[in-house]
């Protein structure tokens, strides 16, 4: 977990970027060293970088920002959360 909260940090460096593809690259950088699916999403819920998708599809995918994770981590710093992606049809 405690790496989890580095590389969100790592993150936020780059949150100033105007470069649209530069979180996608990083979502997917993320999941391939972690073998994990990574989201990244803006602070309206917007998703910006999506390691399963290519960028030309994030724009389909639904806003986060009532998802339970993202409540929980406006609340107390950080939120998990198990559901089915409709976007991927898949369990995660």
């Amino acid at each position: 977990m405690d790496k989890l909260r580095s590389h969100a940090n790592a993150i936020l460096i780059y949150s100033g970027s105007s470069q649209k593809d530069t979180f996608q690259g990083l979502a997917t950088e993320y999941s391939d060293a972690s073998s994990l699916r990574v989201t990244l999403i803006a602070a309206d819920g917007t998703v910006i970088g999506e390691s399963s998708l290519p960028s030309k599809q994030l724009s389909q995918m639904d806003n986060h920002n009532d998802r339970p994770e993202v409540l929980a981590a406006r609340e107390f710093g950080e939120g998990f959360s198990t559901r089915y992606s409709n976007t991927l049809k898949i369990q995660f």
